[in-house]
């Protein structure tokens, strides 16, 4: 998704100059276009959000169950009909950054509203994934036999052998039905990195787009992987590059790099 007005800009000019020559693609990026403007205010809402009631169904719950729902159907148009046509670079490097940059950005959505277990108790997990193993005591075997089950417990099993019963609240059910609950950061993490390494490989240091894969990057590492020192080391890379590429500007895009590199110089200094 597009995550700010420089972004609706270049995903619109995109979908312009696609139109002759691919109309699904161009339509295609119109409706991103079009759900990145309905979605970013309701993200920007719920950020300000500082307690949900998760008992009830409450109007919060109600606008996290539709920012799910938007970036779902998000995903599946540029997994469709926007990846299939810009992966292999026929329809030149931006759309190809853009499309890698879109999924990425959707896939941080659903990080941040929908994952299971949340970001907030994955952190340990994420720097050393073996952390809770290593953590959890080893319980010996009890000796003897097991003791025998029983008379009242010995009633008609609820579920098929084998399978375990999912802990899961019945709001998150609800949304549940939307997307699956899965742990979606090591997905996310490896769309950032892709298109990154698009963005490096194929965008100057000072094009907007490559501006705001790495501003949208190192967001996503301060917000779900808790590598605030990654990311300001991103941040201030990202604008290093700027400041020694040699290539001209107009004035365009020289205000739309001027935004973009005093948000990532706030983000250093976060």
């Amino acid at each position: 998704m597009a995550v700010s007005q420089i972004e609706y800009k270049i995903l619109g000019r995109l979908a312009k100059q696609t139109a002759p020559s691919n109309h699904i693609l161009s339509q295609a990026l119109y409706q991103l276009l079009g759900l990145s403007i309905q979605l970013n205010p309701r993200l920007i809402k719920a950020s300000r959000i500082r307690k949900l009631d998760v008992t009830r169904d409450t109007k919060s719950l109600q606008l996290y169950h539709h920012i799910i729902w938007l970036a779902r159907e998000g995903l599946s148009i540029t997994e469709v009909y926007i990846l299939p046509y810009c992966q292999n670079g026929e329809t030149g490097p931006e759309c190809r950054v853009m499309a890698a940059k879109l999924r990425a950005s959707l896939y941080h959505v659903f990080c941040l509203f929908h994952n299971h277990p949340p970001i907030t108790s994955i952190t340990s997990y994420i720097t050393n994934p073996y952390a809770g193993a290593a953590a959890a005591p080893q319980t010996p075997p009890p000796p003897g036999p097991p003791p025998p089950i029983p008379i009242d417990a010995r009633r008609t099993p609820t579920r098929p052998p084998g399978l375990a019963p999912i802990d899961i609240s019945p709001t998150r059910a609800a949304a549940s039905y939307l997307l699956p609950p899965l742990n979606y950061v090591p997905m996310a993490k490896e769309h950032f990195e892709m298109a990154q390494h698009l963005a490096d490989s194929l965008l100057s240091p000072t094009n907007a787009l490559r501006l705001c894969v790495s501003l949208d990057h190192a967001m996503f590492m301060s917000d779900c992987e808790k590598a605030n020192d990654q990311a300001r080391r991103l941040a201030r890379r990202t604008i290093k590059a700027v400041y020694s590429s040699p290539e001209g500007l107009d004035d365009d895009e020289f205000a739309d790099a001027a935004i973009l590199v005093q948000v990532l110089g706030g983000l250093v200094k976060r």
